[in-house]
């Protein structure tokens, strides 16, 4: 989901629907962004998450055959590209955590 698709159905989520709580979160070194939308949805409480990351356009591997020695991997990312993915969430009263949902439920065709 590209970056105008996200904010167009943010837009329209806040109004029409009670928004509980919005924020946007760095991780892995500040290359990834996980931006989460808390939300009062028709199916109780819900929340929509988007992870956007760099593209990996390269991995390494660097090993020794010397014993003891660890094998590392060096990922190599695009300075453009980004990967998103997109997940909805809906809190569970009964466990008390969240169960994902299929993101067709919130955007019908």
């Amino acid at each position: 989901m590209n970056d105008d698709k996200w904010e167009e159905l943010v837009t329209r989520i806040e109004n029409k629907l009670k928004v509980l709580e919005k924020k946007v979160t760095a991780a892995d070194e500040g290359r990834t962004r996980i931006e989460t939308l808390i939300f009062q949805g028709p199916e109780g409480r819900m929340k929509l998450e988007r992870v956007s990351k760099p593209l990996v356009v390269d991995k390494k591997m660097h090993y020794s055959r010397r014993i003891g020695s660890q094998p590392s991997v060096e990922y190599v990312y695009s300075p453009t590209d980004k990967v998103h993915r997109v997940q909805l969430f809906r809190w569970s009263e009964s466990n008390g955590e969240w169960e994902e949902m299929r993101i067709d439920r919130l955007m019908p065709h």
